[in-house]
């Protein structure tokens, strides 16, 4: 959620009308890796739901690498680096340790292997233990097989995006217009079976 959202989201509140519960993480870095400012500290701090009934702000949201904006930043199976990586490893621990100190939880959005082992990476560095603001590493589409338990060591969450490999990306498979490699793309299985 930018400022324009958000503000959109407290007047529809503020009037009655909004209808659904929101959990709003604002960006802290976009898309396309742009700095978004320290836009909401202090105006709004991080809450479990008492900024009223139906809106709550749980945390900030990073991107470290590219998706609308650029590509994922990846390996392919020979070794070869591709994509957007937005941010090194000692930028993303400064985002990380900032806002954490903060009391606000990390959602960093993460889709290729060269991204998360750098958000893991800056996570295993700065979170405290346990990760008690249940940071969160969001996307995880092409994970390697060797960060399975690293997820589970940092007490990190990965989130897998639900209707785009269900639906979407099994119908261009299914067309022959996309393959899938099932030992590293949308594997939750592996997520799943490491914790």
């Amino acid at each position: 959620t930018n400022p324009d959202v958000y503000d959109r989201i407290e007047t529809t509140d503020a009037a009655g009308e909004l209808r659904l519960r929101v959990s709003a993480y604002l960006v802290a870095a976009d898309n396309c890796g742009n700095d978004a400012g320290d836009w909401f500290v202090g105006a709004l701090p991080p809450t479990t739901g008492t900024r009223g009934a139906l809106v709550e702000v749980p945390g900030v949201k990073l991107y470290a690498d590219g998706g609308r904006c650029g590509a994922p930043a990846g390996t392919t199976p020979d070794g070869h680096s591709y994509g957007d990586l937005w941010h090194s490893q000692a930028e993303l621990e400064g985002y990380i340790a900032k806002y954490q100190d903060l009391g606000y939880q990390v959602a960093v959005h993460a889709l290729a292997d060269r991204a998360i082992d750098e958000a893991l990476s800056a996570f295993g560095n700065v979170i405290e233990p346990g990760n008690p603001l249940r940071h969160r590493l969001e996307h995880n589409t092409v994970v390697d097989p060797s960060f399975a338990g690293r997820y589970d060591a940092l007490g990190v969450t990965g989130t897998i995006f639900g209707a785009y490999p269900t639906c979407t990306f099994s119908n261009l498979v299914a067309s022959g217009s996309a393959t899938v490699d099932t030992d590293r793309e949308w594997n939750w299985r592996r997520l799943l079976d490491g914790n």
